[in-house]
């Protein structure tokens, strides 16, 4: 029997290269000098995915979160990387 492909949905733990989430000004905050081939885990995944514009590109994103980036009121700020 074939192995079970995962599916990416609500609450699912995942882990991104840092290079391509975005907003960009978000990550550059949090680490200001990344090294090649830094990858983010731990991250969540929303419940949506997105139609955003990257690139000059409108492409699918699917919309994450991660406990290092917070507002300074303390909520979470939604990071998006493309769907591939």
């Amino acid at each position: 029997m074939p192995a079970r492909k995962k599916q990416l949905g609500k609450d699912a733990i995942v882990s991104i290269l840092t290079i391509y989430l975005h907003p960009s000004q978000h990550i550059r905050r949090v680490f200001p000098n990344l090294e090649k081939g830094h990858r983010l885990n731990g991250l969540t995944v929303l419940l949506r995915q997105e139609h955003q514009r990257i690139s000059r590109r409108e492409q699918l994103a699917v919309v994450v979160t991660h406990p290092d980036f917070v507002n300074e009121d303390g909520t979470l700020i939604e990071l998006h990387g493309v769907k591939r």
